[in-house]
C-alpha cells in the first residue's frame, strides 16, 4: 500500500496521523465495567488467578498484565473474530498505547486477514467503523505526541 492510498479520504483529510485508544471513559458511559470486560479477554492461568483470588483487578493493571502476558499466549487474536474484538486486542497488546490507523488497518488486512476470514476494507472504512462503535471504547488521538504504541500491533501474530 502506497502513502497515497493511506491519505486520500474522502474529506481530503490524512490518515497517517491518526491514533487510537480505549477510552475507559467511553466505556463507563455505555454502563459497562471495563475491568469486567477485561477479566474475559485474559489468559486461562491469568483468570484462573483472578477467580481464585475472588477479587477483579483495576482495568489500568490488567491493560499492563494483559500487554506484558496473555497478549502472547496462544489463541489472544484468532482469525475468525469479529474486527472491532481484534482492534480491542490488538490495542490491549499495545499496553493501551495509542496505535496508528495505518498500523491497525495493516494487522487487520494482513496480519490477521485469511481466505477463510478476509478482511478487505480499506482504511477510511476501518477509521469509520472505530470512530462509530459504541461498545469498545475506541478514542481517535491524533499528532505525534500521542504516539506511544507505535507499530506494536503488528507482528504479534500466533
Amino acid at each position: 500500500m502506497t502513502q497515497e492510498t493511506i491519505e486520500a479520504t474522502p474529506e481530503g483529510r490524512e490518515l497517517t496521523d491518526v491514533y487510537y485508544v480505549i477510552d475507559p471513559e467511553k466505556v463507563e458511559e455505555k454502563g459497562r465495567d471495563l475491568a469486567r470486560l477485561l477479566v474475559s479477554r485474559r489468559c486461562p492461568s491469568c483468570a484462573a488467578r483472578i477467580e481464585e483470588e475472588g477479587e477483579i483487578p483495576s482495568a489500568k493493571t490488567q491493560m499492563g498484565e494483559i500487554a506484558k502476558h496473555c497478549s502472547s499466549s496462544e489463541g489472544f487474536i484468532r482469525p475468525g473474530m469479529p474486527l472491532r474484538e481484534i482492534v480491542f486486542r490488538l490495542l490491549l497488546g499495545a499496553g493501551n498505547k495509542s496505535v496508528a490507523l495505518a498500523d491497525l488497518h495493516y494487522a487487520l488486512t494482513e496480519d490477521w486477514a485469511r481466505p477463510t476470514h478476509p478482511m478487505n476494507i480499506s482504511i477510511d472504512v476501518l477509521k469509520r467503523i472505530l470512530d462509530q462503535d459504541s461498545y469498545y471504547g475506541f478514542k481517535e488521538v491524533s499528532g505525534q505526541a500521542q504516539k506511544k504504541g507505535g507499530r506494536k500491533a503488528r507482528g504479534k501474530k500466533k
